[in-house]
């Protein structure tokens, strides 16, 4: 059975999928506009039946995603243009890029182990300024919560994070000095 909406899924579907080949997800009010803007809204329809139009084409189009932030309001992206961990980093970067930024140093310091150069929050998907960064950094050393990230400085200046929880301030300085200046000189 076709849906009543189906005549305008390729429109939605189509926007959703340009944003995620930008890197970026979809929020219902965009979905909206595009479809103000495209003159398919009647003026006679409630905007609550308009709301379930995301829904509707999650259901018809298999790479149309729907993913929630903390206060339940809902993102869209397509899977083909981003995968899932991508998605997620997009989403709590709008929710709390300091816990972000705490989540991404601990995993890396349990799972490769091995500290995070602070750089790499500059590139996508974090796409932070030296400014959040620096902003970020003050936070989490006032903060008990982020008591187990710490920092350490290699010979050419590059700042690194890790987590006490699983990397020693020795290795984890030893690592850093690997990355960041022994592997590029010992190929």
């Amino acid at each position: 059975m076709k849906k009543k909406n189906s005549s305008i899924f390729p429109i939605v579907a189509g926007a959703i999928r340009r944003q995620s080949t930008a890197g970026m997800l979809v929020t219902p009010e965009e979905i909206f506009d595009v479809l103000r803007r495209e003159g398919r809204l009647a003026p006679e329809r409630d905007r609550h039946e308009w709301d379930n139009i995301p829904e509707d084409l999650i259901g018809e189009e298999k790479d149309i995603k729907r993913i929630v932030d903390q206060a339940g309001k809902p993102y869209y992206y397509s899977a083909r243009y981003l995968n899932e961990a991508y998605a997620l980093i997009l989403l709590k970067r709008k929710d709390n890029v300091l816990e972000l930024m705490a989540e991404i140093v601990r995993e890396n310091s349990r799972v490769y182990p091995r500290p995070v150069p602070l750089n790499l929050f500059m590139d996508p998907p974090f796409s932070m300024s030296p400014a959040e960064i620096d902003a970020c950094r003050k936070k989490m050393a006032e903060s008990k919560d982020y008591g187990d990230i710490a920092g350490t400085i290699t010979s050419t200046g590059t700042t690194f994070f890790y987590s006490t929880l699983y990397l020693k301030p020795s290795h984890a300085e030893y690592l850093a000095e690997w990355l960041d200046v022994g592997q590029s000189e010992n190929p």
